[in-house]
């Protein structure tokens, strides 16, 4: 909240006298006559005077007690998870409140994390394949007020490799044919496996998307 008041020219300095409701009061000496009083709680009154310093030493308290109930710090809504990946997921939630800033923890597996962040969506990376993470969101509401956190959810990564997908042949011939495959563009290369009836599997390493078997 910013306090304003106004002191005579002759005023040296002033002194800003605070309390919570039911609280003691405590003194800022040296401030200005406007002042941002920072790092109070979220929805709680507080009461506030001046007392005016004069050269000399000389102190007088006003009398203008003014008071003001500050604004709540809600908890976000729960996240959502968008654009999952194998390291990868997009977190976002919806503010119920003013804040520009939250904090994320995320926990998967044996790993805990806590993120202080001004960013919704965030985009959480790093992250293990075929993991379950858990994740909630609080708000900072400004100093160290912070929300309650969100309830909880949870998302699972993608898995590392994927299978091939749309596996066809053609151009079958006595003793060759061509096969064809989709795989995930980052494979790094793929293995064909292949036996007669009633043999026993074997492998061909490192062959493309389309391959022909002779």
């Amino acid at each position: 909240a910013v306090l304003s008041w106004t002191g005579e020219a002759a005023s040296e300095s002033f002194s800003l006298w605070q309390r919570e409701q039911g609280g003691v009061m405590w003194a800022i000496e040296n401030v200005t006559s406007q002042y941002l009083v920072e790092n109070l709680q979220p929805n709680t009154t507080y009461f506030m005077t001046i007392e005016n310093v004069c050269n000399g030493g000389y102190t007088n308290m006003s009398g203008n007690e003014v008071s003001f109930t500050t604004s709540e710090c809600p908890a976000p809504s729960a996240p959502t998870f968008s654009g999952i990946t194998k390291n990868s997921a997009v977190i976002s939630w919806t503010e119920n409140g003013e804040a520009t800033a939250w904090q994320l923890n995320v926990s998967g597996g044996e790993d805990e994390y806590n993120y202080t962040i001004t960013e919704n969506p965030y985009t959480l990376t790093g992250l293990n394949p075929e993991t379950e993470y858990t994740v909630q969101v609080r708000a900072i509401c400004g100093g160290s007020a912070m929300s309650a956190w969100s309830e909880m959810d949870h998302f699972i990564t993608d898995v590392a490799c994927h299978a091939v997908t749309d596996l066809t042949y053609s151009n079958v011939t006595s003793n060759s044919a061509v096969l064809i495959w989709t795989g995930e563009a980052a494979s790094e290369s793929f293995t064909l496996w292949q036996m007669e009836q009633g043999g026993v599997m074997w492998a061909i390493e490192n062959v493309t998307s389309q391959y022909l078997v002779e």
